[in-house]
This record gives structure tokens, sequence and C-alpha cells, in this order.
């Protein structure tokens, strides 16, 4: 977990990042309050520490909200990379700053950082069919978020610059539309 975190332009070592998981659904409950179906949360808002919901550590696997391990390529340590950047870039742009950020910015450069495989192209593709994966309300997924953050990184904005300050989803939107039509 530790080499994803620290691609990250936010990571500081010296800082340290608290992770609870949560050994029942009841206790994680606690701490999720109205999110109970989440993998993961983190409180950006308070004190920046990670709580994961029940896990098989040793199969690196989530627990979902229905008992099972949570597949594909979410894996534990994705959930706990996920949360752990948005407790990183909170920190260095100020909490008050990142509950402004759009939700694409958030969670785009959680999974940015997350996960270990993303295809661009793939996702490009998705995003022109309009596919339920590329719809977080409809799939629980932030895909679409990804696609909009790293988008971003390919016209030359850096993390840091595309984090500083709330950003409008519709000019990314606008641009992935443009660049799904020159798909053949």
């Amino acid at each position: 977990m530790l080499e994803r975190i620290q691609r990250s332009p936010f990571y500081e070592p010296s800082h340290e990042y608290d992770v609870y998981l949560c050994s029942s659904p009841a206790e994680f409950a606690l701490f999720a309050r109205s999110q109970r179906d989440v993998g993961a949360l983190s409180m950006v808002g308070l004190t920046g520490h990670a709580f994961v919901r029940p896990s098989d550590i040793p199969g690196n696997r989530l627990i979902g909200p229905a008992g099972h391990p949570v597949s594909g390529d979410r894996d534990l340590v994705y959930f706990i990379a996920h949360e752990l950047a948005h407790t990183m870039v909170a920190r260095r742009v100020g909490r008050v700053t990142y509950l402004r950020l759009a939700a694409w910015q958030q969670e785009g450069y959680a999974d940015y950082l997350a996960k270990q495989r993303f295809d661009y192209e793939q996702a490009l593709a998705a995003f022109r069919a309009n596919e339920r994966s590329l719809d977080p309300a409809r799939s629980g997924l932030y895909l679409r978020y990804q696609l909009m953050f790293e988008s971003q990184l390919r016209v030359g904005l850096g993390v840091e610059n595309l984090l500083s300050q709330p950003r409008q989803p519709e000019p990314v939107v606008a641009w992935l539309e443009a660049e799904a039509h020159e798909l053949p």
C-alpha cells in the first residue's frame, strides 16, 4: 500500500496516517453513519482518520455490505490507499478547500492513486457508449471521475494544480465528449 500512496505529491513521510479496520459491520456503522454501504471512509473534515469495513486481511479483500468479499480490482489495499488519498489532499490544500472540491476531483484523484491499472482508451470508449460503469450513481464506482481526472493530466495540468481549487465538471465532460467523438 505504501508504494501506492508514495506516488502522490501530497505524501509526507513524516506524517502519520491512521487507518482503522473495523471488526464488525456494527462497528463500521458507528463511523459510517448514513454511508453504511461504502467500503471505507476518511474523516477529512475532522481527524483525517480512515475507517475500513470488516476485511479479510490475508486475502487482501474487503468484506462488502452483503457479507461477501469484494471481487475485482478493488482489493483491500485499494480501499486503504483511496481513503488515504483523501486525507493527504485535505491536509495539503486545507480541509475547507478540500470539501469544496468537486466529486470528480476528490474521487477521481483517490482512484487515480489507489488503482494499479487503468485503461484510459477503454474507459473513454465506455464513456462514449454511456455504459453503466461510467455512472457513479448507478454503478457505485468512480471510473467516470478517474477518467475525468486523467484526461486533465493528459492535457498537461498537474495533480497539485488540479486539486488547488474547485473546478466545474462541465468543461471536462465537454472535452471528453469531443475526444470520444474522435474514436473510430
